[in-house]
């Protein structure tokens, strides 16, 4: 049994709190092992589960399939290893460390998040159009791959980008028509598309599927669309990352990181403040995955929400001129 130096007592676990929890986390384990380990962010591997789940430091947006700590922390410095055990129970989810000492994350009084945006549509008023705006000033200054002025009518600064824009458009295109063949195959044209370990095309993806439910568009045609690039989206999930493919699986099952459905409902009661707020926090996702995702989210919200739009390369709601 491992002590402390010059003390015959067992070395007392590394305690943690939690402040909230994922839909997608609350329904895995019990068992997993540790699949990779980041400045911010852990990754597990749960037994005959393809979707890996995650612990992120407290200054991280937790995505679905996540659990976020109360404090800032450099998780390198739990000094885990890749392909340590780990389990949960009784709101708890425990580590075994190098050495036979343990790390103890404490969830059960952690925010347990919604699974999907519940409340009214989102709409095209005032507030996305602030919204807009400031995503556009925040991908010019490189903070992401993607905008919505480069979609509707501006060009790529790189082949990658270029691509990516080609991919997004065709979507859109495909989403505006509710053709389900052509939206699948702009989807998988777009997983694993960019650099990083979640892709820019992944992340438009994810935030793509997220806009175009939060519009409350439910016909046929609609959801006719939305099941087809989920499953071009799943079956192409082998050309992406394991991090990025866990993501995109939350995403096709209909989930969403809070921020974004802060922003939905902040859209839906055109409350500009909040959604600004809202839009700030998916920024703190990574280098330019929030940005990413925000574009994916606030374009596909675009072209089915009622009030202005949608964007097209004749009549864009972001003209150039307004956000030089």
């Amino acid at each position: 049994m491992p002590t402390s130096a010059g003390n015959s007592r067992p070395c007392a676990p590394r305690r943690l709190l939690a402040r909230s929890v994922g839909p997608a986390f609350q329904s895995r384990g019990p068992v997993f092992q540790v699949h990779s380990v980041y400045r911010a962010a852990i990754y597990l591997k749960g037994q005959g589960s393809a979707m890996l789940v995650c612990l992120v430091s407290g200054d991280y947006e937790p995505p679905p399939n996540g659990m976020a700590l109360a404090e800032t922390i450099d998780l390198r410095s739990l000094e885990l290893l890749r392909g340590a055990a780990a389990s949960l129970r009784d709101g708890v989810l425990s580590f075994d460390v190098v050495g036979g000492s343990r790390v103890e994350v404490q969830f059960a009084g952690a925010k347990r998040e919604e699974a999907c945006h519940a409340g009214p549509p989102a709409r095209l008023g005032p507030s996305f159009m602030m919204s807009a705006l400031r995503l556009e000033s925040q991908v010019r200054k490189a903070q992401g791959m993607l905008s919505l002025d480069l979609i509707g009518c501006g060009e790529g600064q790189s082949g990658m980008q270029e691509r990516l824009l080609d991919g997004a458009r065709s979507l859109g295109r495909a989403a505006s028509e509710r053709d389900s063949e052509a939206g699948a195959l702009s989807a998988r044209r777009l997983v694993g598309l960019g650099p990083g370990l979640t892709p820019s095309g992944d992340d438009f993806l994810c935030g793509f599927l997220a806009g175009l439910r939060a519009s409350g568009q439910e016909g046929a045609s609609e959801l006719r669309f939305i099941l087809a690039v989920c499953a071009a989206v799943e079956g192409s999930l082998v050309g992406t990352s394991d991090t990025s493919a866990s993501f995109l699986r939350c995403a096709v099952l209909g989930f969403a990181q809070p921020a974004i459905l802060s922003l939905a409902s902040a859209l839906a009661n055109d409350s500009p403040l909040e959604a600004i707020d809202s839009l700030e926090r998916i920024f703190r996702q990574g280098h330019s995955s929030g940005a990413d995702t925000a574009t994916g989210f606030l374009y596909g919200l675009s072209l089915w929400a009622q009030g202005y739009g949608p964007f097209s390369d004749h009549d864009s709601a972001i003209s150039k001129e307004a956000v030089c």
